[in-house]
């Protein structure tokens, strides 16, 4: 992360919103990408971060991947998609956090360099992911007085920048999943819900695309209630498990900001075989 800012100084500031609780004082790491990155421009900002269960990393080496990619294009003027990483990146401010959770990640390993023992929970415990303010169970729905310390630096980053769209990568399933996560379609809905619902059939369909010019013709096809929600690969939250407490919630409903939450892997840990094609067939899907 801080080799992304020596290597590429105008287009990139690296930074910390915060030390998690542990003792070691793991830092919640972050880049901004931008042609003018030192300077708040009128642009939409975009937040792309991953892993906030810590088990749950199929996002962690792709956002790396993601990083890395739109820089040596961008640097690139004569690679093919040069222009379309051109647009993205002067024309928007691009946030993106590999790892939300690394106390998480790292739970069993005293030296930090392994993800073998890792686990869901902070090192406190706590499910981050029913952590944040929910405007239908209150302000501390999962029984726990505090906000966890990442809980609290990524409510402050919220507050202090206003995003317009967001995702927040986890794993265990692959699908992607739009708001509200703590409403049934039967109560109420997201007055964006027809926007959520038409960009994730076109992500997931990318997706799926992508996937089966590699060979994996099963990847982002899981279907739910496709009574309401026909497309594989997609579904609206509390139709598929209803949750409180949860920061996609948060963002759309306090912050005003458009997030999704996508699923990228059946299995939490991938392999590192299979980090690469992973990357490749979300890619495309990423960018567009």
């Amino acid at each position: 992360m801080e080799d992304f800012e020596t290597n590429y100084p105008t287009l990139v500031d690296f930074f910390s919103i915060g030390t998690t609780t542990k003792n070691d004082g793991k830092e919640i790491l972050f880049v901004k990408i931008s042609d003018n990155v030192n300077t708040d421009e009128v642009e939409p900002k975009i937040l792309f971060t991953s892993s906030m269960h810590g088990d749950e990393i199929a996002g962690y080496p792709m956002m790396l991947s993601l990083i890395d990619y739109i820089l040596t294009v961008y640097n690139d003027t004569g690679h093919a998609d040069h222009a379309r990483i051109k647009n993205l990146v002067e024309n928007t401010e691009l946030w993106i956090n590999p790892n939300a959770n690394p106390d998480g990640t790292y739970y069993g390993s005293p030296s930090n360099t392994s993800v073998t023992g890792a686990r869901r929970a902070n090192h406190n415990g706590w499910d981050l992911n029913r952590n944040y303010p929910d405007n239908v169970a209150g302000p501390h729905p999962d029984g726990n007085p505090n906000y966890e310390l990442e809980t609290q630096y990524f409510m402050t980053l919220a507050s202090n920048n206003n995003f317009v769209l967001s995702a927040n990568f986890h794993g265990g399933i692959e699908l992607v999943n739009y708001p509200f996560d703590n409403a049934y379609v039967s109560e109420y809905t997201h007055a964006d819900g027809n926007w959520f619902e038409f960009t994730g059939v076109e992500y997931a369909t990318h997706a799926q695309n992508d996937s089966d010019a590699l060979g994996d013709f099963t990847y982002m096809t899981v279907d739910y209630d496709s009574n309401i929600y026909p497309s594989p690969g997609v579904t609206h939250g509390a139709e598929w498990y209803r949750v409180y407490g949860g920061r996609q919630d948060y963002m759309n409903f306090y912050e005003q900001c458009r997030e999704i939450t996508i699923e990228l892997s059946d299995t939490k840990i991938l392999p590192e075989a299979q980090i690469v094609n992973y990357w490749l067939y979300n890619r495309d899907a990423l960018l567009d």
